[in-house]
Formats: structure tokens, sequence, C-alpha cells
């Protein structure tokens, strides 16, 4: 297991970010992997595809995600970075090859999460989706949401009794009889840490990252890694955004140590 990470800032999301891809629904855009609703898809109807992002410049890249794939029921995946080819085929900063399965990707979170262990610098980053499987209606691909970024790593992790709860969606009636008619939504999962050594760097950097945007937008959304080592990461990752306070604190001001509860609540 590795100290829990979060990327706070997704390159994709930038104004001066452009998204293509392969191809695309006329009612469901490759813009939709911008769109804060992850139920909002990109979808090509077709057995392979793929997305691009130009982020306009050189970044410092380490993570990606897809959240909301689907299609495939055992779809395969390839992550190039490049640093000058328009078409990211070129993937000289970094190629993962074609991966599949764990600990990359897991049908029942559908969410693709590629890390690489050191960080390289890239201005086009693609995803290539192909279907390795049969589906049982016209073949397709579509993903939710994507997010670029570099992670940052918590130097001490999150203390004992950390929670995950899965919040169930759906309503319950119940009729003259007494029978419970069950109205059918997705949950979500919500997931509360404490740390209790978080560093002055850390407090100054990516935490007042989260910290700002909250308090100058109202919202952000982010990619968070309970364990950057997991054999699950599609389980072990939330892509959501900070529900409730941000509550930070110092017991000893001597030691410019803190501590953060934090908990982040899954987008749908």
């Amino acid at each position: 297991m590795s100290n829990a990470a979060i990327v706070s800032v997704n390159f994709v999301d930038a104004t001066v970010a452009v998204l293509s891809a392969l191809g695309a629904l006329s009612s469901a855009p490759v813009t939709n992997l911008i769109n804060p609703h992850v139920g909002k898809k990109w979808r090509h109807v077709a057995t392979s595809s793929w997305v691009l992002a130009d982020l306009g410049s050189l970044k410092s890249i380490d993570s990606t995600m897809l959240a909301g794939v689907a299609g495939p029921p055992t779809p395969s995946f390839r992550v190039r970075y490049s640093t000058a080819d328009a078409t990211g085929a070129a993937g000289d900063a970094h190629d993962s090859g074609v991966v599949s399965g764990l600990p990359y990707f897991d049908t029942n979170y559908q969410r693709f999460v590629y890390l690489n262990t050191n960080a390289v610098s890239a201005r086009y980053a693609r995803i290539d989706i192909s279907n390795i499987g049969s589906p049982d209606v016209t073949p397709y691909v579509e993903a939710g949401r994507w997010c670029v970024g570099d992670r940052d790593v918590f130097a001490t992790n999150f203390a004992s009794g950390w929670q995950r709860s899965i919040v169930r969606g759906s309503v319950d009636s119940f009729g003259v009889g007494g029978q419970t008619f069950v109205d059918l939504r997705r949950g979500h999962e919500v997931t509360l840490v404490q740390f209790q050594f978080l560093t002055e760097t850390e407090r100054t950097t990516f935490i007042d990252t989260i910290s700002t945007s909250i308090m100058n937008v109202g919202h952000l959304d982010m990619l968070w890694l309970r364990d950057p080592a997991s054999a699950n990461l599609s389980r072990d990752s939330v892509w959501g955004y900070v529900d409730g306070d941000l509550q930070l604190s110092q017991q000893f001001t001597a030691n410019q140590l803190y501590t953060l509860q934090i908990t982040i609540r899954q987008r749908l």
C-alpha cells in the first residue's frame, strides 16, 4: 500500500485544452468529457475509438482517468503522452502499450485509472479504447469524464478509522397492503478520511488549491486515490468533490503540523 494522493488540477478542464475523438454521435460529442455530470457521455458507435486532448502547452502528467466507461464488456486501453505530435500517436513521452483489466479497470466501478510511476512532460494526451469482447448489442464505446493531471501524494498517510460508505439512491414506496415498491436509482460512494500530520508545504500548495477553488468558485471536482499502488484502482479511487466543509486544524502551533478531515463524494 502507498500513501493516498489527490489530483486537484485537471488539465482537460483548462480553457486552452482542445478535445477531439475518432468519432462521436452528434448527441454525445467528445466535449461531454468535460461536462461535470459523468452520466452525460461521449459515445462512438464503433468497436474501437480514441480520445485526444491538446493541453495547449507542455504539462507535467502522471495520472489519467476516464469515468463512466461503458460499451465493451472487456475493453482494452492504450495511454499515450506526446510532446509535439498533434495526433497523440507518437507517445514519445510515454506509451502504456495495450492494457486491460485490473489494476486499471473494473466494470463494477466503470473507472479507468492509469498512473505513471514518474511524471512526464507532454502536451498531447490520448487514450485508445478497443472492444476485445463481443457485446450483445451494436458495438460502441463511451465515457463520461476525463481527468489528466499530476497527483500530489500525502507525505504521511491518513489515520486508521477511515470510512467508505455506499449510499443507496433508490427510493422506497409502501403500498396499502404493506408491499414495498422500489424506485431503482444508482447509489454513490462517500469516503471520509483524516490526516493527522499534514505538513505546512501540503497546506500551502495543493490543499490551498482545493480550498481557494471552493471559496472562489464554490466547487472543485478531483480524483481521490486511496491507494495508488492498489490492485484495483477502479475500486480504490473516487472521482468526486469535497462534500461539506474542508476541516483543517492545528493542534500544536510549534510544529507546523495540521489535522485535515476530508469527505469525498462520488460524481455521477
